[in-house]
């Protein structure tokens, strides 16, 4: 449906106007999506550009001007000052890329991770400035220190139960019965007395078992994917004649394939 001029005054609706350059205002809508600011660094360390959204980062009142640099660091973690501070002079004075991860108090949202990415600007070999980028990555950087975390008490809880499998002398596998994949875990490799740098196979396993007890292990093995689970005892002869008795338990565990998979 087509509004004409005439109704479009009638009823009071006006034409938005725009009061930026459409470049403009794409790139301040771009810089506010993803919480990134700009600015531009003299070679006496002050600043002679600050986009809107720089501004909103640091929590700073656009009214009042650019700061200056040392403005600006004011609302840098006190702990976080003298980073800076080195890393600025450093590529002022060589010219040198700038990346660097920082925290500032927020007087809204408190604490918050910065990242400043730069570089220099040169003309006639000259520095003439240093232009950046100022990003809010602290989501991102919550997150991942959420993930190291978890990755760390993972790691812990791995060595945790190889030093409880060592010490009980029990040892793990998994095998996938349609792909023939095997894992087995350290104390497993010890117990069949193989290097764990080698790949797992059934065939390594059939090795090692006791010649009198093969066939009722490979006959076993054969109806695991219509077993409900396996239990077992069995010899393995191992290489310096030595026997030893195993007990294998295990259960199947459908994935979300439909495979079977039994685990132990």
């Amino acid at each position: 449906m087509k509004l004409d001029r005439g109704k479009r005054a009638k009823e009071g609706i006006a034409k938005p106007r725009q009061t930026l350059p459409r470049s403009e205002f794409f790139l301040r809508e771009g810089q506010r999506l993803a919480s990134m600011g700009t600015w531009s660094l003299r070679p006496d360390i002050s600043f002679d550009y600050w986009s809107p959204e720089t501004f909103v980062l640091l929590g700073l009142d656009p009214s009042k001007g650019i700061p200056t640099f040392r403005e600006a660091l004011a609302v840098v973690h006190p702990d976080d000052c003298e980073m800076i501070v080195a890393a600025v002079e450093k590529m002022i004075r060589e010219g040198a890329s700038l990346e660097i991860t920082y925290r500032i108090i927020h007087p809204e949202r408190g604490l918050r991770i910065m990242r400043n990415m730069g570089k220099a600007l040169f003309e006639n070999r000259k520095i003439a400035r240093c232009v950046g980028n100022t990003l809010d990555v602290t989501e991102q950087e919550q997150l991942m220190q959420e993930l190291r975390h978890r990755e760390d008490i993972t790691l812990r809880c791995n060595a945790y139960l190889e030093q409880g499998q060592a010490l009980s002398h029990t040892g793990c596998f998994g095998w996938n019965i349609s792909s023939g994949d095997l894992y087995w875990s350290h104390e497993t490799f010890r117990i069949l007395g193989y290097r764990p740098t080698i790949r797992p196979t059934l065939e390594l396993v059939f090795k090692r078992v006791h010649p009198d007890d093969l066939a009722f292990v490979q006959q076993t093995v054969e109806g695991a994917s219509e077993a409900n689970q396996m239990d077992f005892e069995h010899r393995l002869l191992m290489p310096d004649s030595s026997v030893k008795y195993v007990h294998v338990i295990a259960r199947p565990l459908k994935t979300e394939k439909g495979n079977v998979e039994f685990i132990v």
